[in-house]
């Protein structure tokens, strides 16, 4: 069987990290290698990495990343990304192998194929190994040396330093993207999550201002906790019966919507009509401003940030299924920030935790798509434009 499904990843620039930067021209095809680490923000090992390039004169737009296939299976999953590289309007690519085994000239030939068939040119291929990295496409001794150059020197690149002075950062594995998870002790662990089993049974099924009471004690605890600046809690972890009651509302879909829409810039009404049972227009307006270009808002990064930060907080005091809804607001913030790549990671998590989780089978979808969130699709910025000056930059 091919590998599973690539899980691309949309690369506008994050909010997180500030305002939308200036474009960032280069000539050296080099620095297209230098920056894949940036924009999946770890450095991948045994991948097929594949950065699709938009318009006439070229930006890089959708990045994806799968395990590297056997020579079998290459051509179907080629074949799946440049379906995605279609859907983002590119009309060229370059591909880049990470392997620590040596990579053959059919490697670059079959992907050129493959591409060329769905109407994208392969404008570059490239090898990274442990130590070295080499071209797949040039055979000139002069201008690329058979053995390459070392891995170190991608550091010192255009690329690099500017990602740099941006405060972007790289992460030393995938599974470093989810953030701090490491479970607390045992004994609190357990304390945490029995007490939010309990809250969870309190939850009203008979009158309608009941439940409404229940639903608001969740989001203002959410909003208390939100407000503290992270690391101020009492010890390094949101308080135990704080945790609960969090852990014990979010596993009422209602309230995971609303701390969802509290983390809106301008949704917290909407937010508050959510849990008082009042869906009109306002709350569809609200999420639109996450799904539709034509009405998207932006994330705040600091309050995202927050929230975050709480929602590790959560997980690491959590056991089992209590995990999931946590880990599913953690996916569909990364998402929204533009952050693919993490929020494949933290979908992997919450279907662990829970294998019919409603958000993260979304976010799931949404990433298998390709789908970008609403103010992504409508800016389509992007960091990176390729200049066609010196040898084979796009050429």
């Amino acid at each position: 069987m091919p590998p599973a499904a690539p899980l691309p990843d949309e690369l506008p620039p994050s909010p997180r990290g500030g305002a939308l930067p200036d474009l960032l021209t280069v000539s050296d095809p080099r620095d297209m290698v230098a920056l894949v680490p940036y924009r999946l923000g770890y450095r991948p090992r045994e991948s097929l990495v594949l950065l699709c390039l938009r318009g006439d004169r070229p930006q890089v737009g959708l990045v994806m990343r799968v395990d590297l296939p056997g020579a079998e299976d290459l051509p179907v999953v080629v074949a799946h990304l440049a379906r995605h590289a279609g859907h983002d309007g590119a009309r060229g690519a370059v591909a880049v192998v990470y392997s620590d085994e040596p990579v053959s000239a059919r490697t670059e030939a079959v992907v050129a194929e493959v591409l060329a068939s769905h109407g994208v040119v392969l404008k570059d291929a490239w090898h990274v190994g442990r130590e070295r990295y080499r071209s797949l496409t040039c055979a000139d001794p002069g201008c690329c040396p058979a053995d390459g150059w070392g891995v170190g020197s991608l550091d010192s690149t255009l690329v690099s330093a500017e990602m740099v002075a941006r405060g972007r950062v790289v992460a030393g594995s995938r599974s470093e993207l989810a953030g701090n998870l490491r479970p607390v002790a045992d004994a609190r662990r357990a304390r945490v999550t029995g007490l939010a089993v309990t809250h969870a049974q309190r939850r009203p099924n008979g009158t309608a201002a009941a439940l409404t009471t229940w639903r608001r004690a969740g989001l203002t605890a959410w909003r208390k906790a939100v407000a503290v600046r992270p690391g101020s809690w009492q010890g390094p972890e949101v308080a135990e019966r704080v945790a609960a009651v969090l852990l014990g509302t979010m596993t009422d879909r209602t309230v995971r919507d609303a701390l969802l829409l509290d983390c809106v810039p301008g949704m917290r009404p909407a937010a508050d009509q959510l849990v008082r049972g009042q869906v009109d227009e306002t709350v569809a307006r609200a999420l639109d401003g996450v799904f539709a270009p034509d009405a998207a808002v932006a994330p705040d990064a600091e309050r995202l940030d927050r929230a975050d930060l709480l929602l590790q907080s959560l997980v690491r005091q959590a056991e089992g299924g209590m995990r999931a809804a946590p880990l599913g607001l953690m996916a569909w913030s990364a998402w929204w920030c533009g952050d693919g790549g993490r929020g494949s990671v933290i979908v992997d998590l919450a279907l662990a935790a829970d294998p019919g989780h409603r958000l993260a089978l979304l976010i799931s979808s949404a990433l298998e798509a390709g789908m970008p969130p609403g103010w992504a699709q409508r800016n389509r910025l992007t960091d990176v434009g390729v200049r066609r000056s010196g040898r084979r930059a796009g050429s």
